[in-house]
């Protein structure tokens, strides 16, 4: 995806990103931004108190051709309501709230996209907040999913995986040796080699939600990685934590 966003602009390219450093001054290059900030100390050009660095020349090349846009008005505007047409509107995260199916669908599908942007506690407010500000959830379903997010990182069995002590990938996608893509929700690293699987689910425990954790382990066994746990986190009316 970098490749691709770096390599297709014609005359000018703008890169904006996060000054992502620990405390002790060090990028991480598991993080885009800490790839862009070690090319820049490789190149011998990085200072912390610059936020912008600029290469080649702003001149355009191309010089850009004004367009004439015609714009015609309409006398006459003939429409029908929706409602004739038999179209069914689903907008927003709310879509199927109002019906028990629609509800459960609704409920996973958010769960799993709000989760999807979480990587520690510390994240949890901020994210559930800007679902609410761009209209996604509404005042009630932000306070029950909150709660709900809260209790899942600060439970016993795994507070440890939400803290900055560990490296996190969350939804990364994985090429298996047979061409097949796997998703896991959630990578822990607890070193360099040690690794916990976690995958999120809402609705009742499934053998087959066992068997998905087991591929996974075995696609990341095939790449020399040591898998600690195996855990399927249950987001219902209760959450249950389950080890594979």
């Amino acid at each position: 995806m970098l490749y691709v966003a770096l390599t297709r602009s014609v005359e000018q390219l703008h890169v904006i990103t996060e000054k992502k450093i620990s405390s002790k001054g060090e990028e991480n290059r598991n993080f885009y931004s800490g790839i862009f900030i070690n090319y820049l100390i490789q190149k011998n050009l990085w200072e912390e108190d610059v936020l912008e660095y600029s290469f080649g020349s702003e001149i355009r090349v191309s010089m850009k051709e004004s367009q004439i846009s015609v714009a015609e008005i309409h006398q006459k505007f003939i429409s029908t309501p929706w409602q004739e047409h038999n179209v069914v509107l689903l907008a927003s995260a709310s879509k199927l709230w109002d019906t028990n199916q629609g509800e459960a669908i609704s409920f996973g599908n958010l769960f799993h996209e709000i989760l999807a942007k979480i990587f520690t506690k510390k994240d949890v407010n901020k994210v559930t907040a800007q679902y609410h500000q761009k209209g996604i959830i509404d005042e009630n379903q932000l306070l029950v999913i909150n709660n709900t997010i809260i209790s899942v990182v600060n439970h016993p069995k795994i507070e440890n995986y939400f803290s900055e002590e560990v490296i996190i990938y969350n939804e990364r996608e994985i090429v298996d040796v047979d061409n097949q893509v796997i998703i896991p929700d959630r990578l822990v690293f607890t070193n360099k080699n040690e690794v916990v699987i976690m995958d999120y689910k809402t609705g009742n425990p499934s053998a087959e939600h066992h068997q998905q954790l087991l591929k996974y382990e075995r696609v990341l066994k095939s790449m020399n990685f040591k898998v600690d746990k195996k855990i399927l986190i249950y987001i219902n009316d209760k959450i249950d934590v389950v080890e594979v």
